[in-house]
């Protein structure tokens, strides 16, 4: 994939999650309450633990794992419950995506892990790979997956290839709009090329998930929101999971990735690596909740409202630079938590709110590596796992894009006494965007 061709790429995800995420807004469906910190901005003096403190959504996960009628991993789908507990987003992997994403001397590919190690170890890579805690998993074959999409009927899939499958000699389906049964969706999830790069089916995968979503439309079924500071139950199984999330609308995304270069998989095995920074993104704004912290380091909250004025002259929206904000973060090893992409007003400085006042001068000693010029404040409201706010300026806009420079590096001794996410959950403080 060349890099104009990611950049489209990304521009077309990011861009959907913002629309999602404005949709949600609309309804009272967000995941972060990113409004309850618009007043916490004032810089007031408090000590860390006398801050009121701010709970992350619980927004319920699950895992489904697709495989074929030889037990072969075919397609792979995170489903995220909304903050209200009905609709939400279904996140698409690939199948052959590298659990240790990139990183280390051996690429393990989760249909590897499946077939090798069994379906606990697929859990655990899939945890690994898209960076967040699952609640309900279970792999299903076609029979079963034709079953729980039952209820939707028919879907109208844009296949953006023809099907093929193993032992057919003609396209199970041509390219182009289709119309499938529950049976035929699950044919298309099911269908596997022996030789050929599995990642060359996970367009028309996605086409198949993203319909199932489209079909949902506003919600079917009796599932019923729950208050707006209650936490969502977590569902019992699947079916309980797909109770609710059919309630709602639903949203389908995919996420990039691109295959590893030869002498980074040494066994040559089938394999592709999934962009980290945009999982985070992704994930940052629907799950925050459930995000793992691995690093050693501080955890950062990445807040964007750039308007379309702003960004003429870099060609990029709003959730664009809160990408390359967190591509910068990893670079460090630094820990991305909770991501916010909303219209609002956007500071000509780059903010940061820091929970914790014993940990101001290392922000303000380091942070200006990753973000240019940048002001920090104590912060008056703590959100639960999140260690420094960081609030996007305008000034952010001359490091956009640009490399990070090779000693861009922080001093190990500010990570010894940071602290790590809470991923368990918690209350929702206040409804928002993020």
């Amino acid at each position: 994939m060349t890099a104009s061709a990611k950049r489209r790429r990304r521009n077309t995800i990011v861009a959907l999650v913002a629309t999602v995420v404005a949709g949600v807004v609309a309804l009272g469906l967000t995941a972060v309450g990113a409004a309850t910190l618009r007043d916490s901005r004032a810089g007031r003096h408090a000590a860390a633990d006398t801050l009121p403190e701010l709970g992350l959504p619980v927004t319920p996960t699950a895992l489904i794992g697709v495989v074929d009628d030889e037990g072969v991993l075919t397609s792979v789908a995170v489903l995220v419950l909304a903050p209200n507990g009905v609709g939400g987003s279904i996140v698409v992997l690939p199948a052959t995506g590298d659990s240790s994403l990139g990183l280390g001397d051996d690429r393990f590919p989760l249909s590897e892990t499946y077939t090798v190690r069994g379906p606990e170890s697929f859990a655990l890579d899939a945890e690994a790979l898209a960076g967040i805690s699952l609640d309900v998993i279970e792999v299903v074959d076609a029979a079963r997956l034709a079953d729980i999409i039952t209820p939707l009927g028919e879907l109208t899939v844009d296949l953006p290839a023809n099907v093929v499958d193993d032992g057919s000699e003609q396209p199970l389906f041509e390219a182009g709009p289709v119309t499938l049964s529950p049976d035929a969706a699950a044919s298309v999830l099911t269908a596997r090329v022996t030789g050929s790069p599995d990642s060359a089916l996970e367009p028309n995968r996605l086409g198949v998930w993203t319909a199932i979503a489209e079909r949902v439309g506003a919600g079917i079924g009796s599932a019923l929101p729950v208050g707006p500071d209650v936490p969502v139950p977590t569902p019992a199984d699947l079916d309980a999971f797909l109770n609710r999330l059919y309630a709602g609308p639903v949203a389908a995304r995919g996420v990039l990735f691109e295959p590893p270069a030869a002498d980074a998989n040494p066994r040559a095995v089938d394999v592709v690596v999934p962009d980290r920074a945009e999982l985070l993104l992704v994930f940052g704004q629907i799950a925050p909740a459930r995000v793992a912290a691995p690093n050693p380091s501080l955890t950062f909250r990445i807040e964007t409202s750039f308007a379309a004025e702003d960004l003429q002259t870099i060609d990029a929206n709003s959730a664009d630079v809160a990408y390359d904000a967190i591509t910068r973060l990893l670079f460090v090893q630094a820990n991305v938590v909770s991501v916010v992409t909303r219209s609002g007003e956007v500071p000509d400085i780059t903010q940061a709110f820091v929970a914790d006042r014993s940990r101001i001068d290392v922000v303000e000693d380091n942070y200006p590596l990753v973000f240019g010029e940048m002001e920090v404040h104590p912060a008056t409201e703590r959100i639960a796992g999140v260690d420094v706010v960081i609030v996007l300026g305008r000034s952010y806009l001359d490091k956009y894009g640009a490399e990070p420079a090779t000693d861009l590096s922080l001093p190990t001794d500010m990570t010894d006494t940071t602290g790590t996410a809470d991923t368990t959950g918690g209350t929702v403080a206040e409804e928002g965007s993020g």
